[in-house]
């Protein structure tokens, strides 16, 4: 029986060979996708791998993230409106995330707009908050117009990086810009804080 480490390294293998294929847009748009509906993987990675094979053709390789990031958060969306007490609430007990459902609960009731974008843009699990955000019934325009906005700012940096330093950028995205994007986090929630209290 192959052990985690080995079936990593295999995943990784294929992954890397569909990146330099024919298929690689699907496979970024797939993975874009899954990881906005329900997939616990990060797209930075694949989008990263994807521009450092073809670097002039980053704009149209982020736009697809993107693009599919948005409609995958739709779905977790719609899983959110119409399917949380059958398919939501085991996908949340699932991977354990409960608690992380209340807090983000509270902060979609305290201010909608911004903690999808905290969502879109910041390590809180987009997912969540889109699941969240259907189960609560936000304006759909919001919900679209917050994670277009966030999507954009996260995947349009992480792709520019990449164009313009290379393969130096993996560390540079390890080092700094998860940290760039916690701080933006704390700053957006000081804020639904402070809206909270004096609301």
């Amino acid at each position: 029986m192959k052990s985690d480490s080995t079936k990593l390294k295999s995943l990784g293998k294929r992954s890397a060979k569909l990146l330099r294929s024919k298929y690689a847009v699907a496979f970024i748009a797939f993975i874009s996708l899954v990881e906005s509906a329900f997939a616990p993987i990060i797209t930075d990675p694949f989008l990263i791998a994807l521009i450092l094979a073809k670097r002039n053709r980053w704009v149209y390789y982020t736009t697809v993230t993107i693009i599919f990031s948005v409609l995958g958060g739709l779905l977790a969306y719609a899983l959110g409106l119409f399917f949380f007490n059958t398919i939501g609430e085991q996908f949340i007990e699932f991977y354990n995330l409960q608690a992380k459902m209340d807090f983000v609960t509270k902060g979609i009731n305290n201010s909608a707009f911004v903690f999808v974008l905290l969502g879109a843009l910041t390590p809180i699990p987009y997912k969540l908050v889109a699941i969240a955000s259907g189960l609560l019934k936000v304006d759909l325009f919001t919900f679209i117009v917050a994670s277009v906005i966030g999507r954009s700012l996260r995947m349009v940096l992480v792709g520019y990086l990449t164009y313009l330093v290379g393969p130096k950028v993996i560390s540079l995205v390890q080092k700094r810009l998860f940290t760039i994007f916690s701080i933006l986090g704390i700053i957006l929630i000081i804020y639904i804080i402070i809206r909270s209290i004096m609301g």
